[in-house]
């Protein structure tokens, strides 16, 4: 089997079915696919690390004005 030339059908049939202009303009699309799906995968991770990191903050008024206060201090 030509893997090349299968490959080439397969995308040339996406790029006409799909709506798209030019092999480029569906290989930037895939490229931006695989970057949302990595991106939430990150986010997932960072989500689920912090649930994970102990017993949680009060996030109120009094925490945000104690952080304000600190930053104001580290100038």
């Amino acid at each position: 089997m030509n893997w090349k030339y299968l490959s080439k059908l397969f995308v040339d049939e996406q790029v006409q079915s799909g709506g798209y202009r030019s092999v480029s303009e569906y290989v930037r699309e895939l490229v931006r696919r695989d970057q949302k799906e990595r991106e939430g995968t990150r986010l997932e991770t960072l989500l689920l690390a912090g649930l994970e990191s102990g017993e949680p903050l009060p996030l109120d008024a009094g925490y945000r004005d104690s952080l304000w206060r600190e930053l104001a201090v580290r100038g």
